[in-house]
């Protein structure tokens, strides 16, 4: 400070002289002037100067004075000397407790100082102390002075002071060690200290701070890592400089407790790192459920006070408790629950507790039932899909047996065996147990544990099922063989008898025309011809029915008569049954509706044309349909031939029915009362002829 006082005292004793020194030529300024402007100048130089040159005073070192020190928890007071079991610095601090730390630098005196504080912290993967904390944080010190500046986050000292402040400027943790030794860690500190009357040191001055000793229940560290196992017999806390060093006895630090729970797994599938335990206290607060690390069987619960601890499992679906074989005696475990005892000391008492779990099981069996049973398919009866058991290849009755099976869902079912095609048939399972009916959902089936399940497979085969075919299909049907008995038909003609007055001038002629000749027509059985289309597999039968009728028989009249052509159609709607009654003896008689069937065709109409030649219109026949004398032989034709009627024989046998059947009322013939029929018809329209020929002209 004197240099800098000197360097600005001789800056504005220059600018002084400068001002006031007056040129030759004249003075430029005024008296008064040169004095304002020269005080004005001299103080903005001095504040330059002053500025630039007096800059933050540099901190100090710590006198070699200063005194480090550390609590007895036992003692309760400061000491300099090492903590240990026994005497006045006995101690009883646990791992992951904080030990309190006294810097007095009352000796310092006023000023700024820096300082750096050297830990003890690994060796190897041991811990010891793990980091600075504030110095109350496990234990309530005396300090002995009133605090002036107190720790924050992140910043773990303390200063205190009487008569007086010590602040706390600033502090850096390094993260390694530093300027420190090969196994420490580096905080750097930096203070100012300045009394209550500027000139005179506070009466104490201290700066606090604690450190705390690594736990096994600490990220990192682990069982067995804390501060009690740190190599060489002690832990240091040391002033780098000056050279301070107060330590701790490891013997001396309290290990926890531990609770190892292994897990042991008796049957089934799982590992045992899939099996996750709680604790009840959780004094470290670590974070539940824990669980073995991949491919191990244990989990520790450390750090843990003095005390009893409950220990639960997280169930694993499926898997129930069996045992606690293999615990320490001070872990007994009933239902699935462990209770500990530890003890944390110098030489902990700790407890292992070892969990049995099954797999929890039951019985699966898988009959096989056919219906019918004489069936004869073959099946691999599965479960899980696989086939079982004894169930391989089996048919009506087989079985898997008794399978063992954990408790869980199980598809039950069967496959295909030798020679069966399983589509040939439908399947359908049902359950039942000791209790009654066990439900199935989608073909699969739960057992739970200890539970005996039967469930049974019934095939049934699928009929065979036969393509349906949309087609049009033209069948040729053979003319069935019916017999249809149709009532003769009876025909009434009845003609008046022509009565002819003929008044002529002339002489009355009377003529006595022959008996008309009767020609008997025998008519051949009508041909039929039937179409057939049956759709399938309604059958539809459209039956055509076409009757020729033989060529209309000629009567030869010795008049040239006029031929005159009649058409005669006749529509005949039958309805044949297929399937007549067995009493159907084809007679006449009524046998009763006929039963229908399938194959019963549709009702037919059959349609006859019948054309027939006769003679003149014209002519009148007499007589009322008697039978005349036969005339002799004419000769007719008949189907394109020349028929000559033979002689009647002499003495002829008796005959039979006429061609073409008889009538039913009069027992005479079809075809003669036809004939007859058309000879008076013929008769009559030859008189009426002659008659129109004969009569007289008109007079005039």
């Amino acid at each position: 400070m004197s240099e800098q006082r000197n360097v600005v005292s001789r800056v504005l004793a220059a600018v002084w002289a400068l001002l006031m020194a007056r040129p030759a030529g004249g003075s430029f300024l005024s008296r008064q002037r040169r004095w304002v402007t020269g005080a004005i100048s001299a103080l903005a130089v001095s504040g330059l100067l002053v500025g630039g040159l007096a800059g933050p005073a540099a901190a100090a070192g710590l006198p070699s004075n200063v005194v480090l020190e550390q609590w007895t928890d036992v003692n309760m007071n400061w000491v300099t000397g090492d903590l240990g079991l026994n005497g006045a610095n006995a101690s009883t601090y646990k791992e992951g407790e904080t030990v309190p730390f006294r810097l007095d630098v009352t000796t310092a005196g006023e000023g700024t100082f820096n300082f750096s504080v050297c830990r003890d912290f690994s060796d190897g993967s041991i811990r010891g102390y793990l980091g600075l904390t504030p110095v109350t944080t496990s234990r309530l010190p005396l300090i002995g002075a009133a605090i002036t500046s107190s720790a924050s986050a992140g910043q773990p000292f303390t200063g205190a002071a009487l008569g007086g402040t010590v602040t706390i400027d600033s502090s850096h943790e390094v993260g390694g060690p530093g300027a420190c030794g090969p196994n420490q860690h580096e905080t750097q500190v930096q203070i100012t200290v300045a009394g209550a009357v500027p000139g005179v040191a506070p009466l104490a001055a201290y700066v606090l701070w604690g450190g705390r000793l690594a736990s096994p229940a600490d990220a990192g560290v682990g069982p067995a890592h804390g501060a009690s196992h740190f190599h060489g017999g002690s832990l240091s806390m040391q002033l780098l400089s000056p050279a301070k060093n107060r330590s701790i006895k490891t013997d001396a630090i309290i290990q926890l407790g531990t609770i190892t729970v292994q897990k042991v797994v008796d049957s089934g599938t799982a590992s045992a790192d899939q099996f996750c335990f709680n604790i009840s206290p959780n004094p470290t607060g670590v974070a539940l459920p824990q669980c073995p690390t991949s491919g191990q069987s244990t989990v520790a619960f450390v750090g843990l006070p003095t005390g009893s601890y409950s220990v639960t499992e997280a169930g694993l679906a499926g898997y129930s408790f069996a045992s606690g074989l293999g615990s320490t005696a001070n872990c007994g475990i009933s239902n699935g629950v462990a209770t500990a005892a530890v003890t944390a000391a110098n030489t902990p008492t700790d407890a292992t507790c070892v969990f049995h779990n099954r797999r929890q099981t039951g019985t699966l069996t898988v009959n096989e039932v056919l219906a019918p049973a004489s069936d004869p398919g073959l099946f691999n009866l599965q479960i899980d899909g696989a086939t079982a058991g004894s169930g391989a290849n089996v048919g009506n009755g087989g079985t898997t047996g008794a399978v063992t099976v954990a408790s869980d869902s199980h598809p039950v079912g069967a496959a295909a065996g030798t020679g069966t095609n399983l589509a040939d048939y439908t399947a359908s399972v049902s359950c039942v147990d000791s209790s009654g009916p066990v439900a199935v959902s989608s073909g699969s089936v739960a057992v739970a544990d200890g539970q005996d399940v039967v469930c049974t497979v019934t095939l049934t085969p699928i009929p065979a099922v036969v393509p349906t075919t949309t087609s049009t299909t033209t069948t040729t049907v053979p003319e069935p063989t019916t017999t249809t008995t149709l009532p003769e038909p009876t025909t009434t003609t009845t003609l008046p008898e022509p009565t002819t007055t003929t008044t002529l001038p002339e002489p009355t002629t009377t003529t006595t025309l022959p008996e008309p000749t009767t020609t008997t027509t025998t008519l051949p059985e009508p041909t039929t011809t039937t179409t057939t289309t049956v759709p399938d597999p309604v059958v539809t039968t459209t039956s055509t029915t076409t009757t020729t009728l033989p060529d209309p028989v000629i009567v030869v009249d010795p008049l040239p008569d006029p031929v005159v052509t009649t058409t005669s159609t006749t529509t005949t709607t039958t309805t044949a049954h297929p399937r007549p009654k067995p009493t159907d003896d084809d007679g006449p008689g009524d046998d009763g509706p006929l039963v229908p069937g399938p194959d019963t065709p549709a009702p037919s109409t059959t349609t006859t044309t019948t054309t027939t030649a006769i003679v003149d219109p014209v002519t009148t026949v007499a007589g009322g349909g008697e039978q005349a004398t036969p005339p002799a032989p004419v000769d007719q034709v008949l189907g394109n031939h020349l028929d000559r009627s033979a002689p009647a024989p002499a003495d002829p046998a008796p005959a039979g029915p006429p061609p073409g059947g008889l009538l039913p009322r009069t027992g005479a013939g079809i075809a003669g009362e036809a004939g007859l029929a058309f000879a008076l018809l013929a008769a009559g329209l030859a008189i009426l002829r002659l008659a129109r020929r004969r009569r007289p002209a008109p007079r005039g």
